[in-house]
């Protein structure tokens, strides 16, 4: 570390010096480094039902001399306190760390909850393990009100030729059973049909709060708040990114945990391809209920256009030039052709119905037989990492035009009941998408 009269380092061989060893023992004679326990890591939901636990992923460190057989866990809002001991399957031996365990997370309401491992084995810890933990509260009569359907979405790169395989083996055995009540996307972080300037590239890195190194294909995200690949969604707790592949027993735990969850914002939409089978006019509408979101914070509205079953003779990203061992022919189950809405979602407000349009060109290309939509209402993805929580989501199969005033009464004083998009009656229906007998149609 030195440097001569002329500012060069002098460089010593090592050999010429001796290494002289300090060692500081220290008598704890009150015991106060027998029960020393730290958060190592720590995954929660972040939607949660108040006056209830609901169940956080927790590996603690033991800094310690003794083994670590139970812990007490304690949430804090206010005045507010919860504790409750959680018996460890496998004790944590000094100076190492747990496997991962659930414990109990208990919010009381919208907002910061002060988590703590409090006791360790009946004895007060005496290491930092407090962290804040940021959580949406929803009363048990607002979840009620809503079935949700969780947002899965699986990243993979177009220029690879395992992506193909990546769906075929990992990510569609382990989601088949589930698909009446999950809605799946593909993310295609090379861009390869064309959905935008890397969109799903663009995602991805918002949602590791823009870590590239943080970043591997594939992976699979549900909801945007839980990892079942290896995105890595940056804490405090965190030391760097995660490179497994994805593990289908955990990945199936995920949905159940996903479906689980409450929310308080309900979806849904419909398409109308018109008459020129060139132009699709989309409408989607929901509610979002009050007083459920931190003050201030908007949700966001995102809605694809995708199309199943895309066939593809490359995995080659488009701007490419062909080489030969990527040639195949390969099919891609969930495709999105196009963003209707900003990528970032389109900013609704807080509290009450919402409603949008949107209309587009449809590439003759496409297979109009195999197009649907989805959407779903989010947090803002510029927040990062865990904070990205999809709220709900819908999938709807696109309708053709027909004229309301076509329509044939088919007995003798039959009357169509026409409906708008959110169930209501309509009497004297101006221009516009309807329900009539369970049907979408124009007028």
């Amino acid at each position: 570390g030195e440097n001569d009269s002329e500012g060069n380092p002098v460089w010593v061989d090592m050999k010429d010096r001796g290494i002289l060893p300090v060692m500081l023992g220290i008598r704890d004679t009150e015991g106060k480094f027998n029960y020393v326990a730290t958060i190592a890591m720590m995954n929660n939901n972040g939607v949660v039902r108040t006056e209830e636990t609901s169940s956080a992923v927790l590996r603690v460190k033991n800094l310690g001399s003794q083994s670590i057989r139970n812990i007490e866990v304690t949430s804090r809002q206010g005045d507010e306190v919860y504790t409750q001991t959680v018996n460890l399957s496998k004790s944590v031996a000094a100076g190492t760390t747990s496997g991962t365990f659930l414990v109990p997370l208990y919010c009381f309401k919208t907002g910061d909850v002060e988590f703590s491992v409090s006791k360790v084995n009946g004895s007060d810890n005496t290491g930092d393990a407090t962290m804040n933990v940021p959580l949406i509260g929803v009363p048990k009569a607002v979840a009620s009100k809503f079935t949700r359907r969780p947002l899965v979405e699986y990243y993979e790169s177009e220029n690879s030729y395992m992506s193909a395989r990546y769906y075929d083996e990992i990510v569609g055995p382990s989601i088949e059973d589930k698909l009446d009540y999950l809605t799946l996307v593909c993310q295609t972080l090379d861009d390869q049909f064309m959905t935008g300037d890397d969109d799903a590239t663009h995602l991805s890195l918002l949602l590791c709060d823009n870590d590239s190194s943080a970043i591997s294909i594939p992976a699979m995200t549900i909801d945007r708040s839980v990892s079942t690949g290896n995105i890595l969604y940056q804490q405090n707790a965190a030391s760097g990114p995660m490179f497994s592949v994805l593990y289908d027993p955990y990945a199936t735990q995920a949905y159940k945990a996903a479906l689980e969850r409450p929310t308080f914002v309900g979806i849904q939409a419909s398409g109308l391809i018109q008459e020129d089978n060139e132009t699709l006019d989309v409408e989607v509408a929901g509610d979002v209920a009050p007083d459920i979101l931190p003050e201030g914070e908007k949700p966001r509205l995102t809605v694809y256009l995708m199309e199943r079953d895309v066939f593809s003779d490359s995995q080659l990203f488009w701007t490419e030039k062909e080489k030969e061992e990527y040639k195949g022919e390969y099919t891609h189950a969930n495709v999105i052709r196009e963003i209707l809405s900003d990528p970032d979602g389109d900013e609704l407000t807080p509290n009450g119905d919402f409603a949008r349009t949107y209309r587009t060109e449809l590439d003759p290309s496409w297979s109009q037989e195999n197009l649907y939509l989805v959407a779903f209402v989010h947090r803002d993805a510029r927040r990062g990492g865990l904070s990205a929580h999809v709220l709900n989501s819908c999938e709807a199969e696109l309708q053709t035009a027909v004229g309301i005033g076509d329509l044939a009464a088919p007995t003798t004083g039959w009357k169509a009941v026409v409906r708008d998009l959110t169930g209501r009656t309509v009497q004297a229906p101006r221009r516009g998408i309807y329900i009539v007998n369970g049907k979408k149609l124009l007028k």
